[in-house]
């Protein structure tokens, strides 16, 4: 035991001085990439995945660690044909005549606006060519969802913003000394109620209540450091 605490010590110490080496100054960055909904159940079954945007700053802040500000776009569309599918099965188990194509389902695009600050730990493999990294923070999302038409009737949702935490990790592949490439994962837990104006369970067979929301972002982008080494 004795031995892991003391090459754990001996990593950190190493990370510290390779970081403060390379990361000295602000960096900025943008990022694309999938966004795909986790829970609760009527978002991931009737929510395709979707698109994810970001920008923000970083800046070291001492050893191994940086703090973060970024905001994102992540934008899922509602998948009519499962739902049509779902409804058709749910028709037929209670006698009912399934409504096939006769009825009309079209809009929920769901928007979900972010505003972030994590903390982020920077480690090094390979020098300073490959950097895995941690991160984990909180902020705010704002989430709209566009008016779904199911036939004659209008479903409006109510817009959030609500609280939201969120992990994740990492690779950043240095380029040059100014410029770096990464690849995160990322988890975002929301405590939203999405809440609809006539509280109508989407999940066809379910019972109307307050969901908390979850989803994944899988990103690429570009980092650049305005610190000139």
């Amino acid at each position: 035991m004795k031995r892991f605490i003391l090459i754990l010590l001996l990593l950190v110490m190493s990370n510290s001085y390779v970081f403060s080496q390379n990361s000295n100054g602000l960096q900025l960055y943008i990022n694309s990439g999938a966004a795909l909904p986790a829970f609760p159940q009527h978002f991931s079954d009737y929510w395709d995945a979707g698109i994810s945007f970001g920008a923000g700053a970083s800046y070291p802040l001492y050893s191994i660690f940086s703090i973060q500000l970024g905001l994102n776009y992540n934008g899922f569309l509602f998948d009519d044909k499962k739902w049509l599918q779902d409804l058709d099965k749910y028709l037929i188990s209670e006698g009912e005549e399934e409504v096939g194509d006769e009825m009309i389902v079209s809009g929920g695009m769901r928007n979900i606006f972010e505003a972030n600050l994590d903390l982020k730990a920077n480690f090094s493999l390979m020098g300073d060519k490959l950097k895995p990294y941690l991160i984990g923070g909180f902020g705010l999302i704002n989430m709209n969802t566009d008016d779904l038409l199911i036939y004659s009737s209008e479903i409006k949702f109510i817009s959030e913003t609500v609280l939201a935490l969120g992990a994740g990790g990492g690779f950043v592949f240095n380029l040059n000394k100014e410029t770096n490439i990464f690849i995160e994962g990322y988890y975002k837990y929301a405590f939203t109620k999405d809440e609809n104006k006539l509280e109508t369970p989407i999940d066809v067979d379910g019972v109307y209540s307050e969901k908390k929301m979850g989803y994944y972002a899988l990103k690429i982008g570009v980092s650049y450091n305005l610190a000139k080494k």
